[in-house]
């Protein structure tokens, strides 16, 4: 048994349910699936020695190779997935555009989540405190001066809610970086077929025509649970050759408390499917393995992202509400907030104080 087959049937198809007649298992088969554990590599255009680009279609005469393109983002964790055919110029190009739309949107998400990135775990500053997952622990460290009014605790209730402006981002940059992504690890006797959207990725922001923009939705899961996704699983999957009236491909990327999905578009012959049975089309939702079961059913939510959006947003409030079961009082006569740091300042048994940031 192959790796994909066994991942599908110990990882997917469990999700996919248990019924002869679930209309997902029916309708598609998985292309890529699998959990980034180990080191690996995607991509086969060209060869190692005279690659070739899969966005822009340029060779090493006109372009270089010697950065390492990871096939999904490391600002959600990615450290394992190297794409060897992406060249330099669209991957600095899709770091500046349509990857920071995506990590724009996430937000203060990455830091609730404990997204690791390349430049460590991220800190937010928020107007009157900031946020921030401990350097040491897995703990949320949520420092507030009194009366700001971005972090609100509410003892009644026992939540804390958070409140930030998005850094500025292109909400359909986030689908199309979504849709990059599944580029990314698509096998290479699919690229020919997704020649159109491959070029209209590569545009970035340059290009927003490639289907109507009322068709950029994603669906999200939300898993409020510590860590239900410690590894990245990637699936793509593909729709049977019999069956009609829903996407051809589906992509779904999990990572840390959440899962995005899409529909990944040849084009405008997948909107509708022209010439196809019906011109109407249904996205079924790919389940996750904590939607299926009763006890952690409840801590799932699902949502559609409405991704139609081709100008920037500057103004975008997010929301985050936590809760908490008790509180424990500690004295904090002895703190001191300066700069963004808590110091801890005490004498220790040798005489020397302890400097600590929060």
């Amino acid at each position: 048994m192959d790796d994909l087959t066994a991942f599908y049937f110990t990882h997917v198809r469990p999700y996919f349910g248990q019924s002869p007649d679930d209309a997902i298992l029916n309708q598609y088969e998985p292309i890529v699936a699998g959990e980034l554990r180990e080191k690996m590599q995607v991509g086969v255009e060209g060869s190692v020695d005279n690659p070739i680009c899969r966005f822009c279609g340029l060779g090493p005469d006109k372009t270089t190779f010697d950065l390492v393109p990871h096939a999904v983002p490391e600002f959600i964790g990615n450290t394992k997935l190297i794409a060897t055919d992406e060249c330099d110029t669209c991957n600095n190009k899709f770091g500046g555009t349509i990857e920071s739309d995506l990590a724009n949107y996430l937000g203060i998400e990455r830091i609730l989540t404990g997204m690791k990135g390349k430049n460590g775990l991220p800190k937010e500053k928020l107007k009157g405190g900031s946020i921030q997952k401990g350097k040491h622990t897995k703990l949320t460290e949520i420092c507030s001066m009194p009366g700001a009014d971005s972090i609100v605790h509410d003892s009644d209730q026992k939540t804390f809610t958070i409140k930030k402006i998005r850094a500025p981002y292109i909400p359909a940059g986030v689908f199309k970086c979504l849709t990059k992504i599944a580029l990314s690890i698509m096998p290479d006797e699919y690229l020919d077929e997704f020649a159109e959207s491959r070029k209209w990725v590569e545009r970035a922001h340059d290009s927003w025509g490639f289907v109507p923009a009322s068709a950029f939705r994603a669906i999200k899961s939300t898993i409020y649970l510590p860590t239900p996704y410690p590894h990245i699983h990637i699936l793509l999957a593909r729709r049977k050759s019999n069956v009609f009236g829903c996407p051809y491909m589906l992509f779904q990327i999990s990572f840390s408390n959440m899962a995005l999905q899409i529909p990944v578009f040849r084009g405008q012959v997948d909107v509708p499917v022209f010439g196809e049975r019906f011109l109407t089309q249904s996205v079924p939702v790919i389940p996750n393995r904590y939607s299926l079961y009763p006890a952690t059913r409840p801590c799932v939510k699902v949502e559609v992202l409405d991704l139609s959006g081709t100008h920037k947003l500057r103004k975008d409030e997010q929301v985050m509400t936590m809760s908490y079961d008790s509180m424990i009082s500690l004295d904090v006569s002895n703190l001191i907030l300066e700069k963004g740091q808590v110091k801890f300042l005490h004498e220790a048994n040798d005489s020397s104080t302890e400097t600590g940031e929060a």
